[in-house]
């Protein structure tokens, strides 16, 4: 809602995780939720310790979202599951350090 792109081709993603698993399947969700995919050519994924995501508009809105650590350090303890029902139950300023612009 934030971003407001005007089409698929106008937002790109910028991904910025752990190149292994289960850290890189934030890639797939970022390709599944945004439109994003490294087919189009819209979405760049880097090595990285921590686990960032920007999302752009060509009109240069952008809102940058990273994973705090004590997340990932907790899902990291727990089964896949007990994870997954953890985090649902969370709001999203408790998962992410949200920064956002407007151009």
């Amino acid at each position: 809602e934030f971003l407001k792109p005007e089409n698929i081709h106008d937002m790109r993603a910028i991904v910025n995780v752990p190149l292994k698993t289960p850290f890189s399947c934030v890639i797939d969700g970022v390709q599944c939720s945004s439109r994003c995919t490294l087919g189009k050519l819209n979405i760049e994924v880097n090595n990285s310790e921590n686990i960032t995501i920007t999302f752009e508009t060509k009109g240069g809105r952008r809102i940058e979202l990273q994973v705090k650590e004590d997340v990932v350090e907790r899902c990291l303890k727990l089964e896949m599951e007990e994870a997954v029902k953890w985090l649902l139950n969370l709001k999203q300023e408790e998962i992410f350090k949200i920064r956002s612009q407007l151009s």
